[in-house]
């Protein structure tokens, strides 16, 4: 009677088990993000976000056991032109410090610097330069200025990684760093950035592993030392979209032109620096 029951009673234990294993394997884990690195950060969650209190960028970082992420939003137009200009590293140190060693040069520094964009319409700026050298002063086209910049970012430089040359790479290359860009149509501007984790080490010895990233955004400098005021225009919309590339920003918000004063008297003038610490964990 006993194997009766028992030869009864286990196919009803197997035939249980089988259906809890099955839910268990197609439950979602809602607590993990695939991040696609395309410049844009709707997959971010809100609240991994911290704001730099002097830059008022916006910052994320994330990992998973092949990749560091990192998130960037920019939202001031002249943060966003001096970065584009002057050029941007983040740095990545392992051991927690605020060192400059090791990282990824990206907006790499325009090699005109600011004189390009004067405040009297040289370069991009939807119109030829004024002839008569006592015509008024031109107001540079905001999107032809953005659109020429953003044309030119497609290349980084990495340093300081272990067992990695450092060199210039384009910004979209399997099995290295990635990043990507884009704005929305409020005009603020992302960066996502993917790192290897081999690029940091294996991951048996980086588990609990305090990391210091940091950025610094470059200073404006003139041409020649130059004493006058450079006027930047807030950035109106582009045309195309893509990895890397620029999406359609709102084209009727109207470009108010904002002065970055001379002597240094705006702090977005000089360089700016940004530090957070972050640990990984596998």
């Amino acid at each position: 009677m006993r194997k009766l029951i028992l030869q009864a009673f286990l196919p009803l234990v197997c035939l249980c088990t089988s259906k809890t294993m099955a839910n268990l394997t197609g439950v979602k884990d809602t607590s993990k993000i695939n991040y696609t690195i395309d410049g844009n950060i709707n997959e971010w969650k809100t609240d991994k976000f911290e704001t730099d209190k002097e830059t008022q960028v916006l910052y994320a970082i994330d990992h998973d056991a092949n990749n560091l992420y990192v998130a960037m939003k920019i939202t001031d137009p002249r943060t966003q032109m001096k970065m584009m200009i002057q050029g941007m590293n983040m740095y990545i140190d392992k051991k927690g410090k605020k060192r400059e060693g090791t990282g990824i040069e990206f907006p790499i520094k325009q090699a005109k610097g600011m004189g390009n964009f004067g405040a009297r319409g040289g370069g991009r700026t939807g119109a030829p330069p004024p002839t008569d050298p006592a015509a008024a002063p031109q107001t540079p086209d905001p999107k032809a200025m953005r659109e020429n910049l953003a044309l030119n970012m497609i290349l980084l430089k990495t340093f300081g990684f272990d067992d990695q040359e450092d060199k210039m790479q384009i910004i979209d290359q399997p099995g290295a760093v990635n990043i990507a860009f884009d704005w929305n149509d409020a005009n603020e501007m992302f960066i996502e950035y993917q790192v290897p984790m081999g690029f940091l080490g294996k991951p048996s010895d980086l588990n609990g592993k305090l990391l210091g990233i940091g950025w610094k955004i470059n200073g404006i400098t003139m041409e020649g030392g130059g004493s006058s005021s450079t006027s930047f225009s807030r950035p109106g919309g582009t045309g195309s979209s893509g990895r890397g590339s620029r999406s359609g920003a709102n084209s009727n918000i109207p470009a108010s032109t904002t002065d970055f004063p001379s002597g240094g008297s705006d702090s977005r003038f000089k360089e700016q620096s940004i530090w957070t610490k972050y640990t990984l964990t596998f």
